[in-house]
């Protein structure tokens, strides 16, 4: 087989990454509904919502450490996508909460290997180049999910909302191919890491530090607009295809700002100011989501809040595996989005249930508040990493 040029090579990742995110995207705009219309209450919505961070937060570490251990990715990313093709179909023939929280689990098994799908993208980049290519990565996944909710509201209004588990499904058997033809870059045996090694990375605090800044943010995009604001719209009379615009506003901003994180943001803003004004923004936007009471209104500020979401995400990716060796980026990208899972299980969870008992509009007011905490605890913190601005 002819070997692929650098630059053939990046497309192809691209498009691998584009299709990764989509298989388990395209559903997301009906899912919270759908399982609503199977008569499920929001606590088991929240259930099934955080079974895909469950997931994450149980197997992202142990794949990290074996794709360093073995110096190998392909395999973890193949690992990956054939769990969407199951989990797809899993949501396409069954039709009971049990059965969704299969399904949403299988998607958590593949979302466990974007760690892999990172660092094997910055291993086409040199080292001075990593926060570029934490950028374009984190840029091309957030492409890949608003193509996916855009069509999958379409598909679902159009059609029928099972059809976008099919589709999943194919999305996914389609980046199985993709990554078959996408060459890898394997780490050199003569810096094999020890089991010891990554103990010891455990405890690097700029590690830990980051990872928790990321749970406060993955509680609030799990439980508000790629949670309950779903719930919110259809109440409101939405059709799917609001639905699907209303989870692709999610990530539409997020699409230049993570482009410019690495670049603009970095250079001339600082990391510091960009992400405590981004929190202060979220945390805001949730509260007015709750108390909003029409349809525009709801759009115009999911669609702001995808804007901090794009930089905080991206830069937080960037600063958590930064001063980690090469040969343990891998398990400490895992590690970093391992941590960061607990947010996206215990969010949805707990939200569902403040929803079930004091209704969605003080839930969305108590996500807002505490994500506000995310901006004290920077404004506090004294010591940073040299490379922090």
């Amino acid at each position: 087989m002819k070997k692929l040029s650098s630059g053939a090579t990046i497309v192809i990742a691209y498009i691998t990454t584009c299709l990764f995110w989509s298989s388990i995207y395209v559903y997301v705009p009906i899912l919270s509904t759908y399982c609503e219309s199977l008569g499920t209450s929001y606590t088991m919505i929240g259930t099934i919502l955080s079974s895909y961070g469950l997931v994450q937060l149980i197997m992202r570490i142990p794949i990290g450490i074996f794709s360093d251990r073995i110096g190998k990715k392909k395999p973890f990313m193949l690992f990956g996508l054939s769990s969407s093709v199951v989990s797809g179909l899993v949501f396409f023939f069954g039709k009971t909460p049990i059965i969704m929280l299969l399904g949403r689990t299988l998607a958590g098994l593949t979302a466990s290997a974007w760690a892999i799908f990172m660092v094997n993208f910055g291993s086409y980049y040199p080292t001075d180049k990593q926060s570029k290519a934490m950028g374009v990565i984190g840029t091309t996944s957030f492409i890949g999910q608003v193509l996916a909710t855009l069509c999958g509201g379409i598909i679902a209004n159009v059609f029928n909302e099972r059809l976008t588990f099919l589709i999943s499904s194919l999305v996914g058997l389609l980046g199985v191919i993709m990554v078959l033809v996408l060459p890898e870059k394997t780490t050199s045996n003569s810096i094999q890491p020890k089991i010891s090694d990554f103990f010891e990375m455990l405890k690097n605090k700029d590690l830990l530090f980051f990872s928790a800044l990321a749970i406060i943010m993955q509680i609030a995009v799990f439980s508000g607009v790629l949670g309950f604001v779903p719930n919110i719209l259809k109440n409101l009379g939405s059709s799917n295809i609001v639905l699907g615009v209303a989870t692709a506003f999610s990530s539409l901003l997020s699409i230049i700002t993570s482009l410019l994180s690495g670049t603009f943001f970095e250079n001339k803003v600082g990391f510091k100011p960009s992400i405590a004004v981004s929190f202060a923004i979220v945390s805001l936007m949730l509260v007015l989501i709750g108390i909003a009471s029409n349809i525009p209104m709801i759009l115009v500020l999911v669609l702001i809040t995808s804007a901090p979401r794009g930089l905080i995400q991206t830069m937080l990716n960037s600063l958590a595996i930064r001063g980690i060796k090469s040969e343990l980026r891998s398990a400490a990208a895992s590690v970093f989005q391992s941590i960061y899972g607990l947010g996206m299980t215990i969010g949805p969870a707990i939200t569902g249930i403040v929803a079930d008992r004091f209704g969605v509009t003080v839930a969305f007011i108590t996500i807002g508040i505490f994500t506000f905490t995310a901006v004290v605890i920077i404004l506090f913190r004294k010591t940073w990493p040299v490379w922090v601005k």
